[in-house]
C-alpha cells in the first residue's frame, strides 16, 4: 500500500492465527501507511458480504494456498481480485480472464493493484467474469461433478484426459 495511491486503504481482513497484526502494524508504521491500514479481523454473514461490496480490489498474495475459498468468494461477489501463482486455483482463474495473477513481490503487486485502480472498466469486466468463474464453484455444480466421478469410478471408467477428475 506505500507503493499505490495515498487515497488507498488497505483492509487485511480474516483471522490472525499466526498472531501477525502486531509486526504488520509496526511495519505500517515504518512505512508510513498505519493511517490507511486497518486489521479488521474475521468477519462473518452480512459484515463479510459488506466488506467485499465496500470493496474496489481483493487482492491474495499468498505465498501458498491449497484452494483459497475467500478467494472463491470474492470472485463470486463479482470482485476484481489479484492473487498470486501460489493460490492453486489460479492459473484456472487466469485463464477464464477472472483475475489478475501476479508474483507477491511488492513493486509487481503494486503495479497490479495501480493498473487495477486506474481502470473502472477493467475492474467491472473481470468482475464480471469473476462471478461467471466462480459459478464452477457453486453446490449444485461441485455436486453434479462429484456425482459423475464417484459413478465413473463405481463403473470402472478411467479418468478424463490428464489423468485425474477434475472436481
Amino acid at each position: 500500500v506505500a507503493r499505490v495511491r495515498p487515497d488507498a486503504i488497505l483492509a487485511i481482513v480474516g483471522p490472525d492465527d499466526e498472531q501477525l497484526q502486531p509486526t504488520l502494524a509496526a511495519l505500517a508504521d515504518t512505512l508510513g501507511v498505519a493511517d490507511r491500514t486497518v486489521f479488521v479481523g474475521m468477519l462473518h454473514g452480512p459484515d463479510r458480504l459488506g466488506a467485499l461490496a465496500a470493496a474496489d480490489l481483493w487482492v491474495l498474495p499468498s505465498r501458498s494456498e491449497n484452494f483459497a475459498i475467500a478467494f472463491a468468494e470474492a470472485l463470486a461477489a463479482g470482485k476484481a481480485a489479484i492473487v498470486s501463482p501460489a493460490v492453486n486455483i489460479a492459473d484456472e482463474a487466469d485463464a477464464a480472464g477472472a483475475a489478475v495473477v501476479c508474483e507477491p513481490a511488492p513493486a509487481e503487486l503494486a503495479a497490479a493493484i495501480l493498473t487495477l485502480l486506474a481502470d473502472d472498466g477493467r475492474r467491472a469486466e473481470l468482475g464480471a467474469r469473476a462471478r461467471a468463474f466462480a459459478r464452477r464453484y457453486d453446490r449444485p455444480a461441485v455436486a453434479a461433478r462429484l456425482t459423475a466421478m464417484y459413478a465413473n469410478v463405481i463403473a470402472g471408467t478411467p479418468p478424463p484426459a490428464g489423468g485425474h477428475a477434475s472436481v
